[in-house]
């Protein structure tokens, strides 16, 4: 770092609280190419306050704070996530860096998609999490690892449905045995439980129920997770101790069909971790009706 930049530091740091300091200090950064991404950590060191100041000095646009804020929260969330997800070993992908993780998500993560996840009363615990494209093998394997501190717990059981969909994704990503691929992240409700929407009452069919996500969710580009991201979280809060869906179970991306008797029905794979002590990914069917079943909103994408 130059002189210069030092003294920019310096200048900045000398009152936390100054919204002018900080301002002048990153429209600096700002001149010299510095991104969102690489201003999120010095970033988080100022009160929210203070920020919005210096956002309102800079004439920055709705969109463009919400995202710098989004970038913050989640630029903090990351040394956990790396510590905390499925750990690479010789042969696979390496962890990715977290500057790399950072600005795949800024090239991810739109203004409209940030604010569902920085709004409390939609998502309650916003996380990121480290998905690795991998065999569903390797995920048991990885589940069952991280559940071995909690007395009782049992193997993860995996339906035939879930399994085929994991072997599917594993199978199209060119995945070579129980190898991690690559890396991708998930943004996603991370709350071990949490209450029904208002926009989803929880009464009516799963169908129905997907209907009603799909049409509040749909413009914002924001999907339902998917099974290797829920598993992920799943291995994070096992690791934590604190195992999602205890006392509901989660509504996945995942659907399919099955005819029994020449009727044809429609699948989702749901999972959960019954008791804290079994996690389980199984399938459901799209005209049940269950006030205990919920959806993680999620926006998913590729780490490069």
């Amino acid at each position: 770092m130059d002189e210069r930049l030092r003294r920019e530091e310096r200048d900045s740091d000398a009152d936390k609280n100054d919204a002018a300091a900080l301002a002048a200090f990153l429209s600096q950064r700002q001149r010299r190419g510095e991104t969102a991404a690489d201003l999120a950590g010095k970033l988080a060191e100022y009160a929210q306050d203070t920020r919005k100041g210096a956002y309102s000095l800079l004439a920055m646009n709705e969109d463009q704070q919400v995202l710098q804020e989004a970038l913050i929260l989640f630029g903090q969330q990351i040394d956990q996530a790396r510590e905390l997800a499925i750990q690479p070993r010789e042969g696979d992908a390496p962890l990715p860096e977290r500057e790399v993780i950072l600005q795949s998500i800024q090239r991810t993560l739109t203004a409209d998609q940030a604010r569902v996840f920085l709004n409390k009363k939609e998502v309650h615990e916003p996380r990121l999490i480290l998905v690795p494209v991998t065999s569903v093998e390797r995920y048991i394997e990885a589940l069952q690892q991280a559940s071995e501190s909690m007395e009782g717990a049992r193997r993860p059981d995996f339906e035939d449905f879930a399994r085929v969909q994991l072997r599917t994704l594993a199978t199209q990503a060119q995945v070579e045995g129980n190898k991690i691929k690559k890396w991708k992240f998930a943004i996603t409700e991370g709350a071990q439980i949490f209450p029904v929407p208002t926009w989803d009452n929880g009464q009516g069919e799963f169908r129905e129920r997907i209907e009603q996500f799909d049409r509040h969710y749909a413009l914002r580009n924001i999907s339902r997770l998917n099974s290797p991201s829920y598993l992920a979280l799943m291995n994070q809060g096992l690791r934590q101790g604190k195992p999602i869906d205890i006392e509901q179970y989660t509504l996945l991306y995942e659907t399919g069909e099955e005819t029994i008797e020449g009727i044809t029905y429609d699948l989702i794979v749901h999972g959960d971790c019954l008791n804290s002590r079994h996690v389980s990914l199984r399938k459901n069917y799209g005209g049940n009706l269950d006030l205990r079943a919920r959806f993680r909103p999620a926006v998913m994408g590729d780490i490069q």
